[in-house]
């Protein structure tokens, strides 16, 4: 095994560099070596407790106080073009766990999985791309895929505008790791796409786009337990009338396919199917030199059905949900608002938009054990950017868990089912040189089926304001270099009267600065601040998403997260950074789990 794996690299190589010698033009190389190396450092209550009980008088004797973990990788890339139709890419990663020994018999890695002892090599990435007859565009392999916030969309795990540069370069790692691009969904399959001019005009046109994708793969080895395979499927269909007028039609379709258990055999354990179909929308009546007025949205239905074989039960479900707003864009200050209505039932069920990017109880890397051993530390703030190992790759049918302090109001985004009311935003776009940037927005949402209250019904009141600010300093002062200071910010409140009160209030801020010393050297600081209390209610979801109990919840939670580092910029495409992160946990229903978590973090970086 390990000799045909190191015949298949060397076969690559030898290629790629005859193929090179031929025609140099039409081959290309990219890619990234990054070494990371990080300390950390566990202390406080929850190292002083044997469970978790607020008795915390029971010394943790085997729970790990410190750790280390280091790794040396190069991302490398080949493009092949031996043509303007063609192109092959090819992605290899070189991994160096530091300090493994590399005559173990194991040579795991945090990272990947490793294919031998001693050679850490895989393939990161493949995918062929090209144009049929210079009309269709098409991509086969890994490919990124997204289309509107109600069928297919990643959305952001938390709300991150005008976040510190500390933090978000370290959250820059985690997703570079989980293929986390913009929005954009990481699957394996086949997408086409095509742009039509109407009458040779560029103002008329009509974007079409088809894709199909492999989620999940059938057990054919093991035939008996019946499981098929899954498919993703899509498209979209938008007609650009004039720079006033556009109609699309977006549809996505997730489905198990019945057969592909065994050849003998259409027998399943699960017969999985949900489709999407939605009609979006853009009208701008009014558009003068200082001013544009637009109304935009998108309203669709969902139909889902779902048969599990041990259970001999089929659930269906249909629901709808609505989006329509107005946008209104001052163009000499380049300010813009818009307000949306929505209402989102409470069945509607979209996978490709519903699915979080975390698994918000996933374990930590590093120090994750504690009570002896016989917990694992829940993640905090500071992993949910730091922490690559939390990051969800894969579209779930169900709804996932979710935990109130994190984000309430619209836990799955916009296509957040048994939501209704009114979502608003108004800020200054962004522009490289613009001194003054800000943004403020939020959302007045009521439930539109009472959750958790059994007797009186009452209905869930959701309230949220977030935004934010970027002042360049340097530019008032005159200061030749970068000074760049950034606050943002994020408030929910949950509240519910009756028999089954709720009244539940997060605060989520972030305030960082920026300040380039000398032409290659800059200081970086960040303070993160997350602090959740109240009382709740945890919808719990049977099999088929459906309702199938309710737990109370009530947290007085606070956690902290505060940074400095030095970032020196090298040579064109590279960087190394030093940071300290100490991170805060408190827990004022429960002192046994608080706990001071250090972080001393290095980072070099090259990109080619």
């Amino acid at each position: 095994m390990k000799k045909n794996f190191l015949l298949t690299l060397s076969c690559f190589f030898v290629s790629a560099g005859l193929f090179a010698q031929d025609q140099p033009q039409k081959i290309t190389y990219h890619g990234q070596f990054r070494t990371l190396v990080g300390d950390y450092h566990l202390s406080g209550n929850i190292l002083d407790s044997n469970s978790q009980r607020t008795d915390y008088t029971a010394r943790d004797t085997t729970s790990a106080r410190r750790g280390a973990e280091g790794s040396m990788a190069m991302d490398f890339g080949i493009n092949c073009k031996p043509n303007e139709s063609f192109k092959f890419l090819a992605e290899l990663r070189f991994i160096n766990v530091l300090g493994l020994d590399l005559n173990s018999a194991t040579a795991s890695s945090p990272l990947i999985t490793t294919n031998s002892s001693i050679v850490r090599v895989l393939f990161r990435q493949m995918r062929v791309e090209g144009n049929i007859k210079n009309s269709y565009f098409y991509q086969i392999g890994d490919i990124d895929l997204g289309l509107t916030k109600y069928t297919l969309y990643n959305n952001d795990e938390i709300f991150k505008t005008y976040e510190s540069n500390i933090f978000r370069e370290r959250r820059v790692i985690s997703q570079y790791e989980k293929f986390q691009t913009a929005n954009l969904w990481r699957l394996q399959g086949i997408t086409v796409k095509r742009r039509f001019n109407i009458k040779k005009d560029d103002n008329k046109y009509v974007d079409f786009n088809i894709f199909g994708t492999r989620t999940k793969r059938n057990n054919y080895a093991t035939p008996e337990l019946g499981i098929p395979d899954r498919f993703l499927v899509g498209g979209k269909l938008h007609v650009t009338q004039s720079k006033a007028l556009m109609l699309g039609v977006n549809w996505t379709s997730f489905f198990d396919v019945v057969g592909t258990v065994s050849p003998y055999s259409t027998d399943t354990a699960y017969n999985y199917n949900n489709r999407v179909v939605s009609l979006s929308y853009r009208f701008t009546p009014v558009s003068s030199d200082n001013s544009e007025l637009s109304i935009f949205g998108e309203s669709g239905i969902s139909s889902n059905k779902y048969y599990i074989r041990i259970l001999d039960t089929t659930s269906k479900k249909k629901d709808h949900f609505i989006d329509i707003g107005l946008k209104y864009l001052y163009k000499p200050k380049k300010i813009e608002l818009t307000a949306s209505y929505i209402n989102v039932g409470a069945d509607f069920t979209s996978p490709g938009a519903q699915t979080l990017r975390l698994n918000t109880l996933g374990r930590t890397n590093l120090l994750g054990s504690v009570f002896n051993n016989t917990a694992y530390r829940v993640p905090t703030i500071f992993e949910r950017y730091a922490s690559n190992f939390i990051y969800n790759q894969r579209i779930q049918t169900g709804l996932m868990v979710f935990l109130p302090l994190y984000g309430n109001v619209l836990p799955y985004g916009a296509a957040t089912p048994n939501r209704s009311g009114l979502v608003f935003n108004l800020g200054r776009l962004s522009e490289p040189e613009q001194v003054f940037s800000a943004n403020a927005g939020g959302a007045m949402l009521s439930e539109i089926v009472s959750e958790g209250d059994l007797i009186d019904k009452k209905l869930r009141k959701f309230l949220q304001l977030q935004g934010g600010a970027a002042l360049k300093i340097s530019k008032l002062i005159g200061y030749k270099r970068n000074l760049t200071a950034t606050v943002g910010g994020r408030y929910e409140s949950t509240v519910r009267t009756g028999g089954a009160p709720v009244d539940y209030k997060s605060t989520l801020l972030d305030a960082g600065l920026t300040f380039e010393v000398t032409k290659d050297l800059s200081l970086l600081g960040g303070v993160k601040y997350l602090h959740g209390k109240g009382t709740e209610v945890i919808t719990n979801r049977d099999v088929f998403g459906g309702i199938a109990s309710f737990s109370p919840y009530t947290s007085d939670i606070s956690q902290s997260v505060l940074s400095g580092g030095i970032r020196v910029d090298l040579f064109k495409n590279s960087f190394a950074s030093i940071e300290y992160n100490k991170v805060v946990a408190k827990n004022n229903l429960n002192v046994g789990q608080n706990y001071l978590l250090g972080n001393l973090f290095f980072n070099f970086t090259l990109r080619f």
